[in-house]
């Protein structure tokens, strides 16, 4: 977990920023970078699903085309299920004012009773009243994700290749 202390290091963040973001004891995070202990599933959140924290980490450069863009977000890609579309270490750069549309890779999102957010990173199939169609690659599974647990859908709008 070197990439973890080399991101950290790049965006000059200590560890115990990170631990505080995650809600982990330091410790933990420490035995992570050190590769003492691999993040486990529930450190992720369900469904293998990140952990959106409300706060920024940190400011990324806008592109053009994301200038006057209202509340855009960016997060690392974590993990390999969307890979080769989308790489573990990837940015993915948020435009939540693009319609969602079959054939786009979206970021889909649920809000968790104690106001923390999890999200999902998904290309979508199709949509019904009650259901995303969605597609993962690594392993290749097509499923469905309930609208009422993931209520919003969001276009990833950008791709910044190992997070630069």
């Amino acid at each position: 977990m070197k990439w973890i202390k080399e991101r950290l290091d790049e965006i000059g963040r200590r560890p115990i920023e990170l631990s505080r973001a995650l809600g982990l004891p330091p410790a933990r995070v420490y035995e992570m970078i050190k590769g003492v202990r691999r993040v486990q599933p529930d450190e992720i959140g369900e469904d293998g699903a990140l952990i959106l924290v409300p706060d920024p980490v940190d400011y990324i450069y806008r592109s053009e085309r994301m200038r006057g863009v209202r509340n855009p977000f960016a997060f690392q890609i974590v993990g390999s299920s969307m890979s080769p579309a989308l790489e573990h270490g990837d940015q993915v750069v948020i435009n939540p004012a693009l319609l969602v549309r079959p054939g786009v890779d979206c970021v889909f999102i649920q809000q968790q009773r104690d106001g923390t957010f999890l999200a999902l990173v998904k290309r979508l199939l199709r949509q019904t009243a009650d259901n995303w169609h969605v597609r993962q690659y690594d392993p290749r599974r097509d499923f469905d994700l309930p609208k009422k647990k993931w209520p919003r859908a969001h276009v990833v709008a950008e791709v910044r290749r190992g997070g630069l």
